[in-house]
């Protein structure tokens, strides 16, 4: 996280960001609060780049927009922020996205009680292609029925498949695509 950022926001999904009116205002209150500001070393719990946030939102709670004074501040807040934003939104997903002056960038996808980490990585085309076929495959492994009759497996080596997949698709690093290829054609060629 860098000292100061710039921030942004992308609304997700088809569904439309929807929001409580009455905790959207709270969250404006307690980040308009000069009690809740930061003051000397940095509190997780204190109010930094959101302070005066604002939360417009029709009579039916749909968010079109969040206003901030400035757009590039400190916002040592941000999972403070994307926190009680969740406790807000009753529909949808918003992602919050954060640049910092050093070009770091991150953000959290925030629905209903949930805010989850978002990490910016570069992939190669290629690396994205193999992601999207070992996503596509296990896609059509849960759907396990009309996998087994595909490819005539019995259900333990249906679960092998699927295990051998996922855990390539889990694993941290996805650069090394020969031995994801390897390992693909090695669970292919058991079966």
């Amino acid at each position: 996280m860098s000292y100061y950022s710039d921030f942004s926001y992308t609304f997700m999904g088809k569904e439309i960001l929807k929001v409580n009116i009455k905790k959207a205002k709270a969250l404006e209150e307690f980040f308009n609060n000069k009690n809740n500001l930061a003051s000397g070393t940095y509190d997780e719990t204190k109010v930094y780049g959101f302070y005066g946030v604002k939360l417009p939102a029709d009579i039916d709670g749909i968010l079109y927009h969040i206003e901030l004074e400035d757009l590039n501040n400190k916002f040592y807040d941000d999972k403070l922020f994307a926190k009680k934003l969740s406790e807000v939104v009753t529909s949808g997903t918003i992602r919050l996205i954060f640049l910092g002056e050093d070009k770091t960038k991150w953000g959290f996808d925030v629905s209903s009680n949930s805010v989850v980490k978002v990490l910016f990585v570069g992939l190669n085309e290629k690396e994205l292609d193999i992601l999207e076929f070992i996503e596509n495959i296990l896609s059509d492994i849960n759907k396990k029925k009309q996998f087994s009759e595909l490819l005539n497996m019995d259900l333990d080596k249906e679960k092998e498949v699927y295990n051998t997949l996922n855990s390539v698709v889990n694993k941290k690093r996805y650069s090394n695509k020969i031995k994801i290829g390897r390992r693909l054609m090695k669970t292919f060629n058991n079966i």
